[in-house]
C-alpha cells in the first residue's frame, strides 16, 4: 500500500483545509452526480444546505 492511500482522510472532517472552491463532478446522467453534492454539502454545511439553488448547465 502507497503511504499517499494509507493515509488520505476517509472522512471530511479529517480534511484539513476546508476551502474547497472548485470541484468538478462528471457523469452520464442518472450516476448520482447531484445526490453526491447534496450530500457533501449538508455534510460541510449542515441542514441549510437544503436551501441552496441548483442549476444545471448543458454547456452548448
Amino acid at each position: 500500500m502507497l503511504w499517499v492511500d494509507k493515509y488520505r482522510p476517509k472522512t471530511l472532517d479529517k480534511v484539513t483545509e476546508q476551502d474547497c472552491p472548485h470541484l468538478l463532478f462528471y457523469g452520464p446522467p442518472g450516476s448520482g452526480k447531484k445526490t453526491l453534492i447534496m450530500a457533501l454539502l449538508r455534510e460541510m454545511f449542515g441542514p441549510s444546505a437544503d436551501k441552496v439553488k441548483v442549476e444545471n448547465k448543458d454547456g452548448k
